[in-house]
């Protein structure tokens, strides 16, 4: 139902309109499911953990085309993997709509504190929210599989520390992505306002 509402919500002409957003939009889909396939990390031939990057595509596109953007990134990830179709919904869930969440609350305070410092929203919302994006994702795991009463459970509780390992360089990557586009095509992250952060209007 969210992707459903996404899908007839998101601002398409956005894309239609700008060509580089459109580029940015498809690469950006390829680049995160080849991410997700190729930098995943298996933990005792169980199951696998990786970067989320989502942050970054709340910042660059939005909430609604974040999680179009997230579901086209897992449909690459499963072509290219052995993961099971069946699992396509837990993935979203846990890889894509939590972290489109977390993100989404984080800009959402930013905005209420209405500070104009650029430092703010680069490293406070993308490198915080980023680590914020990881843990709370492995809790929300462990919660659906709890729920389920998946034989997964114990092993991903035993393992739960490496969420917070993950956190740090989820942060740092989000919060280098997005800092240079930001400064380098501040036109293209969506979020943004350069009126508001460099003008002080």
């Amino acid at each position: 139902m969210v992707l459903l509402w996404a899908l007839v919500t998101a601002p398409w002409r956005q894309l239609g309109n700008q060509l580089i957003r459109l580029h940015l939009f498809v690469g950006s889909i390829i680049a995160l499911g080849l991410f997700w396939s190729w930098l995943a990390v298996n933990v005792r031939d169980i199951y696998a953990v990786h970067p989320l990057l989502i942050t970054t595509l709340v910042f660059v596109f939005g909430i609604r085309l974040a999680l179009v953007a997230g579901m086209g990134a897992l449909l690459v990830m499963h072509l290219l993997t052995a993961s099971p179709w069946e699992t396509i919904a837990f993935h979203y869930v846990v890889s894509v709509l939590t972290p489109v969440l977390v993100t989404g609350g984080v800009l959402w305070c930013i905005n209420k504190v209405h500070w104009q410092n650029l430092f703010i929203y680069t490293l406070g919302g993308s490198f915080i929210g980023g680590m914020a994006t990881q843990i709370v994702s492995g809790g929300v795991c462990l919660l659906l599989l709890w729920v389920s009463n998946s034989t997964l459970l114990w092993p991903v509780w035993d393992n739960a520390y490496l969420f917070f390992l993950l956190a740090f360089p989820e942060g740092f990557c989000n919060g280098a992505i997005v800092s240079t586009i930001t400064v380098l095509r501040p036109d293209l992250v969506k979020t943004y306002d350069d009126d508001f952060y460099l003008d002080g209007k």
